[in-house]
């Protein structure tokens, strides 16, 4: 309990020497001493040169060994794969950025590896130095079955056993977790959600969903489905199509990347093959993809008026390929938003741009693996 207490205390408040530990946390010096020597003997600490005590004493400080430990962070979108490598302090080492181009899970899982190699070679350390690998992934990871589900954006994603595969194509212990759930993790603790209590992550893009966060803690549910709102029914503005997209969802079929082009083209758009182009084009003011982009903001006040009923967040922060567009979606949000309810939480957009999710992978990673480490260098510790 010692070791765990003075290694988390040193986590979060940095390097100190015995006597400032021992003050700091209530432990006498003998004991501060022992654990720390036994921190060091199996690498978890080390010291880094001296300080004067206030009588004048040098006394040694102690800080984590941010190299006991690697992580790498993935975050697997439809059309990207983006990594970053990380120390056990949270310390970004390299980032890497690659198209996805896989038709197949078993060709994304090599992507993933690729990614990962690249980018622990851009920091300069053996891929099998990395410790822990965790997966932001659309949809819900259901362990029993090895599965994840409500992926329909990535081919064959869904199918069973996917956990075994990329833990042996990895070669490396991997957690796989809910990408719009790991954003949130992110927002919360670097960006625009930073000490707001409760409040929502809400992502546009491919797909759509939102992350929850009360007390500081991201809110999955009873089956890890909670935020995905894709799922719910939709009667907004002219619906693309009358059929229920049970695998997709509705909502999301009526409103994520691949709407905004089908609506801009059915308004007669041309030269428009992604949802990036249509908002560039009505930031020209090009009539048909100002049109479209005023569908999408139609919905989503629809959308933000009910999260707001729902959960009466603090603060709603959007992000996301499209959600990232909150300044030309936010023309006529507010009246639309008045005429619709007299909830109004704060609405901004994400800080962390396209690296919302991959930065909330490397807090979840971080913490995963200091777990596993302590636990595995603690068993070398007889009688720990």
């Amino acid at each position: 309990m010692n070791q765990r207490f003075i290694l988390d205390w040193l986590y979060q408040n940095g390097p100190a020497t015995r006597p400032q530990i021992s003050r700091a946390v209530g432990l006498s010096q003998p004991t501060v001493f022992a654990t720390l020597a036994n921190l060091e003997d199996v690498g978890l600490v080390r010291t880094r040169g001296q300080s004067e005590e206030s009588n004048g004493r040098p006394a040694l400080i102690y800080e984590v060994d941010p190299g006991a430990g690697t992580i790498a962070a993935v975050d697997v979108g439809r059309d990207w794969l983006r990594v970053m490598v990380s120390d056990l302090v949270g310390t970004i080492l390299a980032r890497a950025e690659v198209r996805n181009t896989a038709r197949s899970s078993k060709s994304l899982v090599g992507m993933v590896k690729e990614a990962i190699a690249s980018a622990s070679g851009e920091a300069g350390i053996e891929y099998t130095a990395i410790t822990h690998t965790i997966i932001a992934s659309p949809g819900v990871y259901q362990e029993q079955d090895s599965r994840v589900i409500y992926a329909a954006q990535l081919p064959e994603w869904q199918r069973p056993r996917l956990y075994e595969e990329l833990r042996d194509t990895l070669g490396m212990p991997v957690t796989i977790e809910n990408d719009v759930n790991l954003a949130a993790l992110g927002e919360h603790g670097e960006g625009a959600g930073r000490g707001v209590n409760p409040f929502v992550y809400l992502h546009i893009g491919t797909g759509i969903g939102i992350g929850i966060v009360i007390d500081g803690k991201v809110y999955t549910g009873a089956t890890g489905a909670a935020g995905e709102i894709g799922f719910l029914p939709f009667a907004g503005p002219e619906p693309l199509t009358d059929t229920v997209d049970r695998e997709h969802g509705i909502l999301e079929a009526a409103f994520a990347a691949d709407s905004v082009v089908e609506y801009a083209r059915r308004l007669g758009l041309e030269g428009a093959t992604t949802a990036v182009k249509v908002f560039e084009l009505a930031r020209k003011g090009v009539a048909p993809a100002k049109k479209a982009v005023q569908r999408q903001t139609e919905i989503l006040a629809a959308l933000l008026t009910s999260i707001s009923a729902f959960l009466d967040p603090e603060l709603i922060v959007v992000g996301g390929g499209i959600g990232q567009n909150l300044d030309l979606l936010g023309v006529g949000l507010a009246d639309r938003l008045n005429q619709l309810s007299p909830l109004r939480p704060r609405i901004v957009a994400s800080v962390l741009g396209v690296d919302v999710a991959v930065r909330g992978a490397v807090t979840r990673g971080v913490a995963v693996a200091r777990e596993a480490i302590f636990a595995e260098r603690m068993a070398r510790i007889p009688g720990a």
